[in-house]
């Protein structure tokens, strides 16, 4: 099991070998707040919808409807191995660092996904596992809303006294329920799975290294699809990838949050609870349209009495197979110093090739070219060493004559088939 606190500090998370998620407040030590998997909530609270999407079927119906893949039920998961959860600046401190852009002492630049962040509020939970067995291999990043402080249930009495030794009230413990409905879910794919991740803060080396990180760096397995490395060249690789993603406008259509209600609701007026709606694509592609009557022959308008009307469904363009909403921009993958070359991008040999001024040019022409906007990159913060001419020692050439030298480039090939060009 591994541990991330939020920010506030109030409040933590903790992956189980299961798949799940489990949030618990410090004030409520009984039961836990949430119990998720990344793509369904309130997975521990048993009613006749998840009995359905568990399987539990008369054998004939079963047949006909499926076998009960959805995210809450059938489905293998793997253990939760790590997870953290990151916050960025406050409103004081974003406006110290806009204020510093551009000076010499302000450090890595802001980017928009930082301050919208900052501005809301907001914080990210970094997951790595969880994820169905046999789905494609990607750390998660699960966008969730500014914390919203305990309050009493309005208009109505607390069912229980907080602050008296008896737990949350129902008001505040779906207060902070609301402060962990994911928002937004942005997938980093990853070529092979993750071994562990690391967080590259832009500043602070406090808070695990969580606290407003400007890079994710993974680490993976071996990639069995390259021929066998032997030492004492490593077998595995490392990614780097700009971090935080870009805020996920495409809220989860459908979480599976339960509502909960007790007596002095209904006095109260509060709505009893029902069941948030089913999508195809968390079901596996089975909606309760697919469900058997009790004849035994699929109807195809129905549904659970106390159901919802069906949502409509979703832009199938705009989620993944298991119903995770994708993002329209993707991460930007950074370059790594030569300090990481493991793996794939393991460094097998080199050689250096000194070429005429025209060719040189032409060879570099794009990249000056794309000078202010690179393809991938340098990791920010980490740098693989500088090299200089050696102008002291006994065989180093004549000063004047440096100039009138050919250009040289360091040509490198990789355990992944790939030849490299660096420019010396």
């Amino acid at each position: 099991m591994f541990l991330a606190w939020h920010p506030d500090g109030t409040i933590f998370a903790a992956g189980h070998e299961d798949g799940c998620l489990a949030f618990w407040s410090l004030d409520d030590p009984d039961k836990p707040l949430l119990v998720r998997t990344i793509e369904r909530e309130d997975v521990n609270v048993t009613d006749v919808e998840s009995l359905f999407d568990a399987g539990a079927l008369e054998s004939g119906a079963r047949q006909q409807s499926g076998t009960g893949t959805g995210a809450g039920g059938g489905n293998e998961r793997e253990p939760v191995f790590k997870i953290a959860w990151s916050s960025f600046p406050d409103q004081a401190s974003l406006k110290t660092l806009l204020s510093s852009q551009g000076t010499p002492g302000a450090g890595e630049p802001l980017t928009n996904a930082t301050i919208e962040y900052a501005e809301r509020g907001e914080t990210v939970l970094v997951v790595l596992g969880g994820c169905i067995v046999g789905a494609p291999s990607a750390i998660h990043v699960l966008q969730l809303p500014a914390f919203v402080q305990s309050m009493a249930p309005a208009g109505g009495q607390a069912s229980s006294a907080a602050g008296s030794g008896q737990g949350l009230t129902l008001g505040q413990r779906n207060a902070l329920r609301d402060s962990l409905a994911v928002t937004g879910i942005t997938m980093y794919p990853t070529t092979t799975p993750a071994e562990d991740f690391l967080l590259v803060p832009r500043s602070s080396p406090y808070f695990n290294l969580w606290h407003d990180p400007i890079a994710i760096v993974i680490f993976l397995t071996p990639d069995p699809s390259l021929p066998p490395i032997q030492a004492p060249h490593g077998g595995r690789s490392v990614d780097a990838w700009e971090f935080p993603p870009q805020r996920s406008d495409v809220a989860p259509e459908d979480t599976g949050r339960k509502k909960f209600r007790t007596v002095e609701d209904e006095v109260h007026g509060v709505l009893p609870m029902t069941a948030a709606p089913m999508s195809p694509q968390y079901r596996g592609g089975r909606s309760l349209s697919a469900v058997a009557s009790p004849g035994g022959t699929p109807s195809p308008g129905w549904r659970l009495p106390w159901s919802p009307p069906p949502a409509a469904s979703p832009n199938p363009l705009l989620y993944t197979a298991s119903g995770i909403p994708l993002r329209a921009h993707q991460p930007r993958p950074f370059r790594l110093p030569s300090l990481f070359w493991t793996g794939r991008t393991n460094v097998l040999g080199c050689e250096i090739y000194p070429l005429d001024n025209i060719v040189f040019t032409r060879l570099i022409s794009w990249a000056i070219a794309q000078g202010d906007d690179p393809e991938k990159p340098r990791l920010p913060g980490l740098w693989g060493g500088a090299a200089v001419p050696d102008l002291a020692s006994p065989n180093a050439p004549e000063p004047g004559s440096i100039k009138m030298e050919n250009y040289r480039v360091l040509a490198t090939y990789s355990a992944d088939g790939c030849v490299r060009l660096e420019n010396l």
